[in-house]
C-alpha cells in the first residue's frame, strides 16, 4: 500500500525540519545578544521573526511525535515518547530527545507568559535554549535514521562554529551597554535655540 511506512517518513522529515528551526532560532537569539551591533536591533519583525521560527519549531516537533505515535514501524506509545529510557529503541539516545522537548515547552511556555513574568526569571528559563539545541544536536545524530547523511553534518557543524563564535564574541567584548550611536555633525553643529525676544512696534 502506499500508505505503508508513511507515519515513519512523517516523523523523520518532521524531526529534521525541528531541529533546522530550532537551529535558526538560537543562532538567530545568539546574534542578537552578541555584541556585534553598534546597537541593539529594535524593530518589531527581528524579534517577531525569531518567535515565529521557534513557534513553527515546536509545531514541527509535534508532527514528529505524533509521526512516530501513528508509525507501526517502532512501537512508541506515550510512555516511550514521555518518559526517559522507556523506549526499546535506542532508549539513550531517545532519552535526549525526550529532555529537549521539555526544555522546548519550558522556553515556549515562558515566551507565552513573557509579559506576566519578571525579566530575571524569563532570561534564566532562556538560557535553557542552547542546552535544548545540544541534546536536540544528539538526539538526531544518535537515534535518526539519517544522521548518515553529510548535509546534515555540515549544516550541525556550521550552526555550532557559529553559535560558537557569537558567545566568545559576548564573552570577549567589553563590559557594559552596547554603545550609542554617534550624534551626526549637523546636529552637533546646530547652534542651541534662544527665546525670541518681541519687538516694539515703530513709532511714526
Amino acid at each position: 500500500m502506499v500508505t505503508d511506512g508513511i507515519w515513519w517518513y512523517v516523523a523523520r522529515s518532521a524531526g529534521i525540519v525541528a531541529w533546522i528551526l530550532l537551529a535558526t532560532s538560537v543562532l538567530w537569539a545568539a546574534a542578537l545578544a552578541s555584541r556585534l551591533f553598534v546597537e541593539r536591533p529594535k524593530a518589531p519583525w527581528i524579534l517577531d521573526l525569531h518567535g515565529g521560527v521557534s513557534n513553527l519549531a515546536v509545531v514541527f516537533t509535534g508532527v514528529h511525535l505524533v509521526g512516530l505515535y501513528l508509525d507501526d514501524y517502532v512501537e512508541f506509545g506515550l510512555k516511550e515518547l514521555l518518559v526517559p529510557l522507556t523506549s526499546t529503541y535506542r532508549p539513550v539516545a531517545v532519552a535526549w530527545g525526550i529532555v529537549a522537548v521539555y526544555l522546548l515547552a519550558a522556553l515556549q511556555a515562558t515566551s507565552l507568559l513573557k509579559k506576566r513574568m519578571s525579566h530575571k526569571a524569563w532570561r534564566k528559563v532562556h538560557h535553557l535554549a542552547l542546552p535544548t539545541y545540544v541534546l536536540a544536536t544528539v538526539h538526531l545524530f544518535t537515534a535518526g535514521t539519517d544522521a548518515s547523511h553529510a548535509a546534515l553534518s555540515i549544516a550541525a557543524y556550521a550552526v555550532s562554529g557559529m553559535i560558537l563564535a557569537l558567545g566568545l564574541t559576548r564573552l570577549w567584548a567589553p563590559k557594559g551597554r552596547l554603545p550609542r550611536p554617534a550624534r551626526s555633525a549637523k546636529a552637533s553643529a546646530s547652534p542651541a535655540k534662544t527665546p525670541a525676544t518681541a519687538t516694539e512696534p515703530s513709532s511714526g
